[in-house]
């Protein structure tokens, strides 16, 4: 018969029947984005890279008494930014398996400080401004160096996040602990924290690393070496258009420098020793700085200080 001749309950199964299919559409399309976001996710995954360069899965393991694989030592409100940068990057993504201490989520009684670094295989110093002085931050620094933790320094680079230079760093140090971080060994590894994400993951990279061979596991006794998949030091470098690096001949090992630094980077690279203006044509500058910019594709550079 007709669509009018149709009886309610047929009515009724065309409705569910709708609506189930309605319902199945946005599961099927709900678990795509799932799956999606999940390779997604797996692609952010640190990689441990081996000698002959094969990359696998970081294995994390934890001594006995030790419940988290870092601490993360920081000073309210200068450290927060980074102390959650930190703490959201690595264990949501870098090293899903791992579990690092974050005062807000983990510190239930202000007294219990010294007992969770004794129960930390890492202890990680988001140097601020105000760190020293901080009572509490002492307190975490003196302990973590009494049960002879392993420490990896970060220094904030931004003022407007409680960054200072190195120098009032080491100025603010109580003078006993001076000498233990501010080595030159210690100096030289300092991890500077920025917001640009290249060189995020670089700092990010060094604390995973450190992560890892503090966590036990007799793999990693050596420090591995460690990669975030797509970040900087995994592309190859390149820029786009003619690069011309120039270099001033009073500048002792600028041409050599240059000449390196060239070797590394693909596309059309030239090194050349001469700062003839003549050379570098009229819509080239070169200014005090011995850096400059043409409004073409052509980029100059001074190698050093001219």
């Amino acid at each position: 018969g007709s669509l009018s001749d149709q009886s309610p309950s047929d009515e009724l199964s065309t409705a569910t029947l709708a609506a189930i299919a309605s319902v199945a559409v946005v599961l099927a399309a709900a678990i795509c984005i799932a799956v999606y976001m999940r390779r997604r996710q797996r692609k952010k995954r640190l990689v441990v890279v081996d000698k002959n360069g094969w990359t696998s899965c970081p294995e994390l393991t934890a001594a006995k008494g030790i419940t988290f694989h870092a601490f993360l030592s920081h000073k309210w409100p200068s450290g927060q930014a980074a102390a959650h940068a930190i703490h959201m990057k690595v264990t949501k993504h870098l090293l899903p398996d791992s579990r690092v201490f974050l005062d807000v989520y983990d510190l239930k009684d202000i007294d219990t400080l010294e007992q969770h670094i004794r129960e930390s295989a890492l202890v990680v110093v988001i140097l601020t401004r105000g760190y020293f002085r901080s009572k509490n931050c002492m307190r975490e620094l003196r302990s973590a160096i009494e049960e002879k933790k392993p420490l990896l320094l970060i220094q904030e680079l931004d003022e407007d996040y409680g960054g200072i230079p190195l120098a009032s760093l080491v100025s603010d140090c109580p003078d006993d602990l001076r000498s233990i971080l501010f080595t030159p060994e210690r100096v030289c590894g300092l991890v500077p924290w920025s917001r640009k994400p290249d060189f995020q993951s670089v700092a990010l990279t060094a604390v995973c690393q450190a992560i890892l061979a503090a966590s036990g596991n007799p793999k990693y006794a050596v420090p591995p070496r460690v990669e975030i998949p797509g970040s900087l030091g995994t592309r190859p470098l390149s820029l786009s258009g003619r690069t011309t690096f120039w270099c001033s001949r009073h500048n002792f090992g600028a041409f050599a420098l240059a000449q390196q630094l060239a070797g590394h980077l693909h596309g059309d690279v030239a090194v050349s020793a001469s700062l003839d203006r003549r050379t570098l044509g009229p819509s080239s500058d070169i200014g005090a700085s011995g850096n400059g910019r043409s409004p073409s594709t052509t980029y100059t550079a001074a190698a050093g200080a001219t």
